[in-house]
């Protein structure tokens, strides 16, 4: 749970520090612009690579 925790802070911060210097750099339409279009990629991103589905994996933590 700690490692877990600490990414997603951790990636929360490093977003918000590149996010927040893209803005200061080309402005806050751009910026959002940009997060928008990276948010598009992304989803295309899911339909050329999606997860592996778990309905039929073995998820006992005692392995019986």
């Amino acid at each position: 749970m700690a490692v877990y925790q600490t990414v997603t802070f951790g990636g929360t911060a490093v977003g918000s520090w590149l996010w927040g210097s893209v803005a200061h750099a080309q402005g806050l339409s751009e910026s959002l612009t940009f997060g928008g279009l990276a948010m598009a990629v992304s989803a295309l991103f899911e339909r050329a690579l999606p997860l592996v589905r778990t309905e039929r994996a073995n998820l006992d933590p005692h392995g019986r």
